[in-house]
């Protein structure tokens, strides 16, 4: 699996989720994720893209995601394994705030949702998860 993400998180947003778990050994694990080096798309696919089409697979994710309306100015974090990957700030009533396999949540349009989600959607009701 080939995972993308963008410079600023690969950079500066692997942090621990609670403030309390900083110690010596993250901040030295903080201070070499800046060093790490960071590939465009262009240098990615010339490192990788002749390897991913001769040998890769198309895979396509089959389930059900949990999703609820997103807050307008609500800050979602998503933290994968006690690291913030990512930290988004909602700025329309019309995102929604998915529950990922890792337990983690983060934003989707809802033009991603659209184009990437079946319509049927049914209401969970009641104050439990």
């Amino acid at each position: 699996e080939i995972y993308l993400m963008p410079e600023v998180v690969v950079k500066s947003s692997y942090a621990a989720c609670h403030t309390a778990a900083f110690d010596d050994a993250m901040l030295r694990r903080q201070s070499t994720a800046v060093m790490r080096k960071v590939y465009t798309q262009e240098q990615m696919l010339a490192k990788f893209g002749k390897l991913v089409r001769e040998k890769g697979q198309r895979m396509v994710k089959d389930g059900t995601v949990l999703m609820r309306p997103a807050k307008l100015d609500e800050s979602v974090i998503t933290c994968i394994n006690g690291r913030v990957t990512a930290r988004v700030l909602v700025t329309d009533e019309d995102s929604k705030v998915a529950l990922g396999d890792l337990h983690e949540l983060y934003v989707v349009s809802q033009v991603k949702v659209q184009e990437n989600y079946e319509a049927g959607a049914s209401s969970i009701t009641g104050n439990e998860p």
